[in-house]
C-alpha cells in the first residue's frame, strides 16, 4: 500500500515522535508546508508511492470530473492536504504507482516499513541497494509476512 497521509506526515515531520515538541508546534510546522505548488504536490504523492508528475496532475485536473478543484493563483495552483488526498484516491483507482510501490505490492511488503528503515539508517540513500530485506514467515495475525531491514 502507498503511504497514507498519516504515515507520510510521520516520516516527513519526525518532530511528531518527539514527546518534548508540543502538538501545537508540530501542527504549525505541518501547516506551514501548505498550500503546496503543483511540483511540491507531485513530489509528496511520489514519496507516498504514486507515479505522477506535474503534467499528469494538470491533465487529471482537467480530464476528471471527480478531480479536486485546486485554486489557481496566477500560473500556480495551491494544493491543500485535502486536494492531495483526493488526488491520491484517483491515482489509487487508476493504479498509478511508482516502480517501488509495484515492487512492494508484488512482494506483499509495506512501503512504510521501507521508509522507516531508510530513516533509521543515516546516509543510506534512497535506493534498494542501501539495505537487505529479511522477510519473516507469514504471520496470520498480520495477514502478511513482516519484513526487517538491515544496512548492507
Amino acid at each position: 500500500m502507498p503511504l497514507s497521509r498519516e504515515q507520510y506526515l510521520g516520516l516527513a515531520f519526525p518532530e511528531q515522535r518527539n514527546p518534548r515538541v508540543p502538538d501545537e508546534t508540530v501542527a504549525a510546522l505541518i501547516a506551514g508546508h501548505y498550500p503546496k505548488s503543483t511540483p511540491e504536490a507531485a513530489g509528496e504523492l511520489r514519496r507516498r508511492g504514486y507515479a505522477t508528475s506535474v503534467d499528469n496532475l494538470d491533465y487529471l485536473l482537467s480530464a476528471r470530473v471527480d478531480a479536486p478543484r485546486v485554486k489557481k493563483v496566477g500560473k500556480n495552483r495551491k494544493w491543500t492536504p485535502e486536494h492531495i488526498e483526493r488526488m491520491a484516491k484517483i491515482l489509487e483507482e487508476l493504479e498509478q504507482f511508482t516502480p517501488a510501490e509495484w515492487y512492494h505490492r508484488y512482494r506483499g511488503l509495506d512501503m512504510h516499513q521501507r521508509e522507516r528503515a531508510l530513516q533509521e539508517m543515516p546516509g543510506a540513500g534512497a535506493g534498494f541497494e542501501a539495505f537487505r530485506e529479511i522477510i519473516e514467515p507469514f504471520d496470520p495475525k498480520l495477514g502478511y509476512c513482516p519484513v526487517r531491514f538491515e544496512a548492507v
